[in-house]
């Protein structure tokens, strides 16, 4: 363990078998080559940028941001503000921190008792895009371009040894439930779990499905689910089996969420207004919600499971009951958004934009909006 700077301030192997698609993981370690045939990430992601920057410029005035009533949205009860477009947010299990990821590279740690926060690293560029706890909230992970994973002690914000992995850009992290392993997905690698304290892959074979952009874990590590920029979601259940792709989406999938339970899995694509929720289990479709409003860029659920949030390109959050999939409320704000988080109580949610804001939310006042 080392100290770091620290601030303060206010191919895989695809078999067709009864209309689903499974995937041998076979068990060697295999290089896997960077997406090419079908399409650019790098595209991907300029095209949601350039659609989220065309929104911001549409609200503002002489380049300078609106004033006003869209400075404190209805339902904000605080708010938070980075330089940059805020890209992953993470709440501690025991909801007293709040990790704050910016497209800058910057990760802060934010204590919400005391309102003072640790700056945990600055740039370069890019190399903060996805967050995760360990399950005690005593590790906080962070990756994005580069092949660096970063590691701190989220009590103390001091730096573990960084864990290197074999790829260009890290798209998701989840924690085993005992906090031994760290599941990486890459989207030019093999998803893989690591003993991230010795910097080595675990005894598991990785899963070879290249392009993935995100991933998710359920928190008894009974599924993993991933998604990939061909629109396929896959899922391991139980996580050491053999890969199941279940209906995803007809442009790249770019937000995965798991109910508490693991069993119902969301999932959208920010370059259209197709998301769904379904059974990881069975493949089944349980409703879609295809009347949410353009880009989705963020899901989530509740800690009960009883709620599923959706952010989108147009500054909207939508809360839809999780088991229906009827809206239950909405919450607006003068950006687009592009990562959200619901507290351990599930009283706030906090979602972050385009304008590189951080707001809190009062989730009762978004139930109570149509």
């Amino acid at each position: 363990m080392r100290a770091g700077p620290v601030e303060e301030r206010g191919g895989a192997v695809e078999q067709t078998s009864g209309g689903a698609t499974h995937f041998d993981d076979g068990g060697a370690t295999r290089r896997v080559r960077r997406p090419s045939a079908w399409g650019s990430w790098g595209l991907v992601l300029s095209i949601v940028a350039a659609y989220a920057l065309c929104y911001d410029l549409a609200t503002r005035t002489g380049g300078v941001p609106r004033v006003g009533k869209e400075d404190a949205p209805e339902g904000q009860v605080a708010r938070e503000d980075y330089g940059s477009v805020v890209r992953g947010l993470a709440y501690a299990p025991d909801g007293s921190r709040l990790a704050v990821a910016t497209g800058e590279g910057l990760v802060v740690l934010r204590d919400l008792a005391a309102g003072r926060e640790a700056v945990l690293r600055r740039g370069p560029t890019g190399s903060a895009l996805v967050l995760a706890f360990a399950p005690d909230g005593s590790v906080l992970a962070a990756g994005g371009a580069g092949e660096t994973v970063r590691l701190w002690d989220a009590r103390t914000a001091r730096e573990h040894p960084p864990l290197r992995v074999p790829g260009s850009r890290v798209s998701g992290l989840a924690f085993s439930p005992d906090g031994a392993r760290l599941t990486v997905s890459l989207w030019d690698g093999p998803l893989a779990d690591w003993d991230w304290r010795a910097g080595r892959p675990a005894a598991a074979p990785p899963r070879p499905v290249p392009g993935l952009t995100g991933l998710v874990a359920s928190p008894d590590g009974a599924a993993l689910a991933a998604c990939d920029a061909r629109g396929r979601v896959v899922v391991w259940n139980p996580p050491g089996a053999g890969g199941r792709a279940v209906p995803g989406h007809r442009t790249p999938a770019t937000a995965l969420a798991l109910s508490p339970d693991g069993r119902s899995l969301a999932s959208a694509s920010s370059l259209d207004a197709d998301a769904r929720v379904l059974d990881p289990s069975s493949g089944a479709i349980r409703y879609a919600l295809r009347d949410g409003g353009p880009g989705v860029t963020a899901l989530a659920f509740s800690p009960d499971g009883s709620l599923l949030a959706t952010a989108h390109l147009d500054g909207k959050v939508r809360f839809y009951d999780a088991a229906t999939g009827r809206v239950r409320g909405t919450l607006s704000a003068p950006r687009s958004f592009h990562a959200l988080a619901f507290s351990p109580d599930g009283a706030t949610l906090a979602t972050g934009d385009q304008g590189g804001s951080v707001r809190f939310w009062s989730v009762a006042h978004g139930l109570a909006t149509p």
